[in-house]
């Protein structure tokens, strides 16, 4: 069986979501949710209900938050047996309320956990790790962290999501270390410096991470699609409209549906559309990772969407 490392983020949602209008400063009746979340324990969720083999490295705190992630992880199919124990940092927690319509009103979070997925971590699970066919990691790890899983193993893919503008900046000196990356257009400015103004800049910001190492691009653009690209093919998946219940794990399903692809030696327009069919997936779940999701799940939302290619690119 195919097997993938995820080295990245795990964090318990706890959302809270009033029966009426919120008022302020005072006490409101309504519903309390707790899910389990992070970037990188999305991706794995995601990957494990594909069917892979998933280990995943992460950080969990010894407390009875670190318990409950836990279980949801262990009744995932997720392996966390490698991962952090911490006696001295708590677990990873994203505090949120909503107000009545369902969008966020204010939020807290605390992931300073992360931070002990260090390089000496990385180093230390080396056997374990180098037998995956593929890396899945993420930017809420540190630069450091990052920066030598990128050049500890060289022989093995590594696929990045850049989760957002200020973390995407701890890899910008060395993006080409990195085989496939999946940046939104914010990160992709970002990192090239190139504005976005017309799909002729996608081409140059692409052709900027094709010259520094990066082997597959895809860029995401929300509501207008996707841009993919590697040294012999480009194009765009237009977005598809559809009512969305939840967004927040759209982009951590999309990377996930990308390695997929790539084990099951599937082009780079394939993925792509995949990739999108996975995302659109994602929003149609209250939660941040669709359970209902199967290969035969998401062959029949790319036929149902009709979800292919465009050309474009002019």
């Amino acid at each position: 069986m195919n097997k993938i490392s995820v080295i990245g983020a795990s964090i318990l949602d706890v959302t809270g979501l009033p029966n009426e209008n919120l008022i302020k400063g005072d006490s409101n009746p309504g519903h309390i949710f707790i899910t389990p979340g992070g970037v990188g324990r999305n991706i794995a969720e995601n990957l494990t209900l594909l069917g892979i083999d998933i280990e995943m490295f992460t950080a969990l705190g010894n407390d009875q938050w670190g318990k409950i992630l836990s279980d949801f992880c262990h009744n995932s199919g997720i392996k966390i047996s490698k991962s952090v124990r911490s006696d001295s940092m708590p677990t990873a927690l994203y505090l949120s309320i909503n107000n009545f319509q369902k969008n966020l009103e204010l939020a807290v979070v605390n992931t300073d956990i992360t931070e002990e997925i260090t390089p000496e971590f990385i180093e230390k699970n080396y056997d374990e790790i180098i037998k995956s066919n593929l890396i899945v990691a993420e930017t809420n790890l540190t630069k450091d962290t990052l920066k030598y899983i990128s050049e500890k193993f060289k022989n093995i893919p590594v696929f990045l999501d850049l989760v957002s503008v200020i973390k995407a900046k701890k890899v910008k000196d060395f993006i080409g270390s990195f085989h496939t990356i999946k940046p939104n257009i914010a990160e992709a400015e970002m990192l090239t410096g190139i504005k976005m103004n017309s799909t002729k800049d996608l081409l140059k910001m692409s052709d900027y991470f094709i010259e520094k190492g990066v082997k597959q691009v895809f860029i995401t653009m929300g509501k207008k699609g996707c841009f993919y690209s590697n040294q012999l093919e480009k194009g765009i998946i237009e977005g598809i409209s559809i009512e969305a219940l939840n967004a927040s794990g759209a982009g951590d399903a999309y990377i996930s549906g990308v390695a997929f692809c790539y084990l099951k030696n599937k082009d780079v327009k394939s993925s792509a559309i995949f990739g999108t069919a996975m995302s659109l997936a994602a929003v149609m779940d209250k939660n941040s990772v669709n359970t209902n999701i199967t290969e035969n799940y998401i062959e029949n939302i790319i036929n149902k969407y009709d979800i292919c290619s465009k050309n474009i690119l002019i």
